[in-house]
């Protein structure tokens, strides 16, 4: 099952509005999952997908590429890998590195 949530369209970074993506953000079963253990909040996933450094190297699995980016979450850094196509963006898992 997955949950569906729109994305915002602005928000405030160094009291500046940051355009976000306007696709629809899926977060799978395993996303909820682990960002309720490593305590991220979906706008902490909005952000790192909308500001976050790309990974150099995609992943292939199958048909699918999964994509990830990297940022900084308040003092630390952390990482999501999604799945993106034209219409969307699914949530596959978000970490912290390091």
């Amino acid at each position: 099952m997955l949950d569906y949530t729109s994305v915002y369209t602005y928000i405030i970074v160094d009291e500046r509005p940051v355009p976000m993506t306007h696709k629809r953000v899926q977060y799978s079963d395993h996303a909820v999952q682990r960002m309720r253990e490593r305590r991220f909040t979906r706008q902490d996933v909005r952000w790192l997908l909308a500001k976050g450094t790309w990974e150099p190297n995609p992943t292939a699995l199958g048909r699918e590429t999964r994509f990830a980016k990297r940022g900084y979450i308040g003092t630390g850094e952390a990482k999501v890998v999604f799945l993106e196509d034209a219409e969307r963006i699914e949530v596959i898992t978000v970490e912290w590195c390091g």
